[in-house]
């Protein structure tokens, strides 16, 4: 690869197993710019989701296949929502294995933690689109709470629900309500 910006989108753009956008010329900061965009196509999702659902089935008292395939469909879910498709199923079933998972291992921390990341991610979709994701928030921040309560030395679970408060809060004042009566 060589050393302009030309080189890197043409780099970007012969990378395996993506889908590619075409460049295009952009603005950024007043600088001029090239955009492509990269995902990952849905069948390697549909792949690694498939996957994932025979562990499930083969060992259904195992739960870090619930939680792993809780993750894919998390990142699916994600990559749906930004090319602007309703996400909405996938989330849920994202918060379902999570949930799965958390009903294995009680005294875990990581299941509630992630759960409470992809309500987080929800909600953010959500509030995009105009719905109010007061509810997802709410159910983000029990979960980490309920993760804290089993693991208070894990600074991402802080971390995230900092993060999940902040959002909520903001789109509280967006709405015209108090911030400090959420929490």
């Amino acid at each position: 690869m060589g050393p302009t910006v030309d080189d890197l989108a043409t780099a970007l753009m012969e990378q395996p197993l993506q889908n590619v956008s075409a460049v295009s010329e952009v603005t950024l900061g007043g600088h001029p710019g090239k955009k492509v965009e990269l995902s990952i196509p849905d069948d390697l999702f549909r792949q690694a989701d498939e996957d994932l659902g025979k562990a499930t089935a083969l060992e259904p008292d195992r739960p870090g296949s619930w939680i792993d395939r809780g993750g894919v469909r998390n990142i699916w879910a994600s990559a749906r929502a930004l090319r602007g498709e309703n996400a909405d199923e996938m989330y849920a079933a994202a918060v379902e294995d999570f949930g799965r998972g958390i009903e294995l291992d009680r005294a875990g921390d990581s299941g509630w933690t992630y759960r409470g990341g992809v309500r987080t991610n929800w909600a953010l979709v959500r509030a995009g689109r105009g719905v109010d994701p007061s509810e997802l928030y709410a159910a983000a921040v029990e979960d980490f709470g309920a993760a804290l309560e089993r693991n208070p030395a894990r600074a991402e679970t802080w971390m995230q629900r900092g993060l999940a408060r902040l959002n909520w809060g903001n789109h509280a004042l967006g709405t015209g309500k108090d911030p400090g009566e959420l929490f």
